[in-house]
């Protein structure tokens, strides 16, 4: 038992590390480079970003299937039982959880719309700069979400 735990917590661990790790990345190195070479919507850039793509869900698998084993392995988890600071802390930690999840999927698809969108021969600029703009909040409420997580966690 002490063999899925120890395994269990490394997973989350290096789960948060690859989704919070890239974001960041992405968020603070690739973007603001391809801003400024005005290669947002090239197709290096775009590819880039597709690759980066399956990193969010594998990372957020792991760490939702290692968060889930831990939680029920842990001797102070109760369903539906929020009376002490642990279970309160993992309680937020799940909604935050949840909410990553929902802006990930956000940052997804407005990357698979923005992708489709510079593909067509007849783009709009404007919708284009939308897209990008609205990608870049999902990915920087995603960074947040992270953080947030992981304060959490330390707090528990």
């Amino acid at each position: 038992m002490d063999f899925v735990v120890w395994s269990c917590k490394s997973m989350h661990v290096f789960g948060i590390v690859v989704l919070l790790g890239g974001i960041l990345f992405q968020s603070a190195i690739s973007q603001p480079v391809a801003r400024v070479e005005n290669a947002e919507k090239l197709q290096w850039s775009l590819h880039l970003e597709r690759r980066f793509v399956s990193f969010i869900w594998m990372a957020l698998w792991s760490v939702g299937l290692s968060g889930v084993i831990l939680q029920l392995l842990h001797p102070d988890f109760l369903w539906f039982d929020i009376s002490t600071r642990w279970q309160l802390l993992l309680l937020l930690k799940q909604l935050t959880f949840i909410l990553l999840i929902f802006f990930s999927y956000g940052y997804v698809r407005m990357f698979r719309l923005l992708e489709i969108e510079i593909a067509h021969s007849e783009r709009s600029e404007d919708a284009v700069e939308i897209m990008l703009y609205k990608k870049n909040n999902f990915r920087k409420i995603s960074v947040y979400l992270s953080i947030t997580a992981i304060l959490l966690a330390a707090g528990m």
